[in-house]
């Protein structure tokens, strides 16, 4: 994820990146379970606007938030899994072995 960069994929720069990136890393560590490492980085452009790149390493789906809930992102789109989803899709990608 990139932040600084408007819809219309325009650079606009972020007032105070460093901010950015701390309020970044404790949701990573505090409200997304099991917590992520997060990989991010600030990049300056020559006119002097900075933005913030995020990467995580998703290897252990699903994560949820502190309060339960489960969200799917599909492109742009975000929405919360209800439990019967979730059930249905753990089921696909961690089938039971015997």
């Amino acid at each position: 994820m990139i932040f600084g960069v408007s819809d219309q994929l325009r650079v606009q720069g972020l007032m105070n990146p460093e901010s950015v990136v701390e309020e970044l890393a404790k949701i990573c560590r505090e409200d997304i379970f099991p917590p992520i490492v997060p990989l991010l980085d600030t990049i300056a452009f020559d006119n002097g606007r900075r933005i913030v790149v995020l990467d995580v390493d998703g290897k252990r789906p699903p994560y949820r938030t502190h309060d339960g809930r489960f969200y799917l992102r599909i492109g742009a789109e975000k929405r919360e899994i209800a439990r019967s989803e979730l059930s249905n899709w753990l089921d696909e990608i961690r089938p039971l072995a015997f």
